[in-house]
């Protein structure tokens, strides 16, 4: 049975996993972290139940494993306790399954970690129509698709069958326009039913894109609340810049988003605004080292201006949730240039099966654990500067849902 554990943004879902697995030493564990970092560091916390990570080179009963993937199909049928990253995850196959499921495995995560989808950038172009036919294009508005096979719901660029597909030049202008037109799924949802149990922790569960994902193919799964009541404590350290003069380029829903950046020839202005909170909330001062700012990420670093370079340089991280926490926990100025949306062809694609997200949803967990990363993480109030009116208005109707 799935499992979508929810914790407060202030918990770290490593930590978690390490308490579960604690509980019932006895039986084995496959954990899933977000990067080779977070992997180490996982087995570094759990030394005394001697997970492993599968390595390229590594000799099992006499044979040299040839990559990640060979040094796994002999770890999992002996049932040892094994952590990988999510990108070694999607490469499970059929044998691997068995030994999870003859062994008893139990699956450990948080939903940042494994990789569902990918959007569709590099492909060589033949036949649309008989792709549609076979369904594994599967049209969900005008010049989009997504790209999917009902058996296995796995494609990723190098793996086999990916060569079954080919486009004509007219379509694969189509699928890359933006390089958000198609999405490719990288996750074998069935690869969840072989756990006898999996745990997978999420501070905003009804957010999650891999839950609806695995609800597009059946895959049943519940929810617990494991933390979630330390929000009240976050909400009410969050201080929102209300000054009109700073948040009148918000107003538009669509203001600050990707596309939004992308249409303008230069962000220094927005720069500015934020270096004119920062001096604001310093009461005339420039304390850069107190602020962070976040906005997406192809754009973090696009300053034309020396001097607001010098103001600006290694404060900015974008709002990636699997993010290291506490990367800058002494920041009390936050500046949340960013108005996340998720892809619209998914969430059409959801709808067509008959599955609802939240998009304001996520794009409030999205924000929440990248404030949740600053000075709150050691009790201390924060100035948080969003000058989207959209996602402004989710911070507030948030806060007033904790009570503050």
């Amino acid at each position: 049975m799935l499992k979508f554990s929810q914790i407060s943004f202030f918990e770290d879902p490593l930590q978690k996993c390490l308490e579960l697995a604690a509980k019932d030493p006895h039986r084995p564990y496959l954990f899933v972290g977000a990067s080779d970092d977070e992997v180490e560091a996982f087995i570094a916390a759990a030394a005394e139940l001697q997970f492993t990570q599968p390595a390229k080179g590594e000799v099992c009963n006499g044979i040299t494993c040839s990559s990640k993937r060979a040094h796994m199909a002999h770890l999992l049928p002996d049932g040892r306790n094994v952590a990988i990253t999510g990108g070694v995850f999607n490469f499970i196959d059929d044998a691997m399954l068995k030994a999870i499921w003859y062994n008893g495995y139990t699956l450990l995560s948080h939903a940042d970690s494994i990789y569902w989808s990918d959007p569709i950038r590099k492909y060589n172009p033949a036949n649309i129509d008989e792709a549609i036919r076979r369904k594994q294009l599967i049209p969900v508005a005008q010049d989009t698709f997504l790209l999917s096979s009902a058996h296995r719901a796995s494609y990723v660029l190098g793996m086999a069958g990916i060569d079954e597909i080919t486009y004509n030049d007219r379509l694969l202008t189509k699928l890359t326009a933006g390089n958000r037109s198609a999405m490719c799924w990288t996750l074998q949802p069935q690869i969840m039913n072989a756990f006898q149990s999996a745990h997978i922790f999420h501070c905003m569960p009804i957010a999650s894109p891999l839950a609806a994902y695995l609800s597009v193919f059946g895959v049943q799964s519940s929810v617990e609340e494991c933390g979630g009541e330390r929000n009240k404590n976050l909400a009410s350290l969050l201080n929102i810049v209300q000054d009109e003069k700073y948040n009148e380029k918000g107003a538009d829903p669509s203001a600050y988003s990707t596309r939004w950046y992308e249409q303008k020839k230069t962000v220094d202005e927005v720069f500015k605004d934020m270096r004119n909170v920062l001096i604001h909330t310093q009461s005339g001062g420039e304390r850069s080292s107190l602020l962070a700012y976040s906005m997406p990420k192809e754009v973090l670093s696009a300053i034309h201006s020396e001097k607001l370079r010098s103001v600006f340089r290694d404060r900015g991280f974008p709002a990636i949730p699997g993010s290291s926490c506490n990367v800058y926990s002494t920041a009390s100025v936050l500046c949340y240039c960013t108005n996340t949306y998720f892809p619209s062809s998914c969430i059409s694609y959801f709808r067509s099966n008959k599955v609802a997200f939240d998009q304001d949803a996520y794009a409030l967990h999205h924000m929440l654990r990248w404030i949740s990363r600053s000075a709150v993480c050691n009790g201390e109030p924060v100035t948080v500067y969003v000058p989207s009116k959209r996602m402004r208005g989710l911070l507030e109707n948030w806060m007033e849902e904790q009570g503050v």
